[in-house]
């Protein structure tokens, strides 16, 4: 999926929303969607990797290039890691990890 700052919004029932205030290419890889979270980020990484030149010049058009991740969570605290291989990778694309955190319970 991806829309580019100021494309129109439409919802799944096709309402129309007001428009992107930023752009977004979002990916999901063939990872389970069981599997550990550094399994997820290595298969992004990999894809990222073959365009590390295209986010260079993105960054040198002045935009950003992170992770953006969601947590749903249940059952009071959880957590989870990330190990150096995988921040290190990270670390040299010049990508940032973006949480976003939430309790399934008080969401609902």
């Amino acid at each position: 999926m991806s829309h580019k700052r100021g494309d129109v919004r439409i919802g799944r029932t096709a309402e129309r929303y007001s428009a992107y205030s930023e752009g977004l290419w979002s990916w999901c890889p063939d990872t389970a969607k069981t599997a550990p979270l550094a399994d997820h980020l290595r298969a992004l990484i990999d894809a990222l990797e073959a365009k590390e030149e295209a986010l260079r010049q993105l960054r040198g058009m002045g935009l950003r290039t992170d992770v953006f991740i969601g947590v749903f969570g249940s059952d009071g605290n959880f957590g989870f890691a990330l190990n150096s291989e995988v921040l290190e990778r990270l670390g040299q694309l010049r990508v940032a990890l973006d949480f976003d955190i939430y309790d399934v319970y008080a969401v609902s």
